[in-house]
């Protein structure tokens, strides 16, 4: 969240579409538990394949906005945390997150013999 209060205001103009904006963030209080954030609406609606009147030009919109969000200079950005640990972090990565090793080994344990994932392709991937 406060990654996206820092970010997104400098982002924004250099990409094609509209990002959110950040208004206001709050701290977790009384009756709710966890950091918070308001964001400035984007009108519009959701897409979907069947309301899309042009998905060539939907597809190169989109397209713009991955090449201009990739040219942007990560230098000083913002390095992984819990959130987003799975971005370019490696299993073995010693700070706590979703994919720290110690949290993700008993889970694949758990999960051998159940018959819902080939936990040794999991474990090679």
């Amino acid at each position: 969240m406060h990654r996206e209060h820092r970010r997104l205001p400098r982002l924004a103009p250099r990409l094609p579409l509209a990002v959110s904006e950040p208004l206001a963030m709050g701290a977790p209080g009384e009756g709710y538990p966890y950091p918070w954030s308001v964001y400035r609406w984007l009108d519009g609606e959701t897409v979907t394949t069947e309301g899309l009147t042009d998905p060539v030009r939907a597809a190169l919109d989109l397209a713009g906005f991955v090449n201009a969000l990739q040219d942007i200079d990560p230098t000083g950005g913002p390095g992984p945390e819990q959130n987003n640990a799975f971005r370019g972090v490696p299993l073995g990565d010693p700070r706590d997150s979703i994919a720290a090793e110690a949290r993700v080994r008993p889970k694949l344990k758990a999960l051998r013999g159940t018959g819902l994932v080939d936990v040794d392709a999991v474990t090679r991937v």
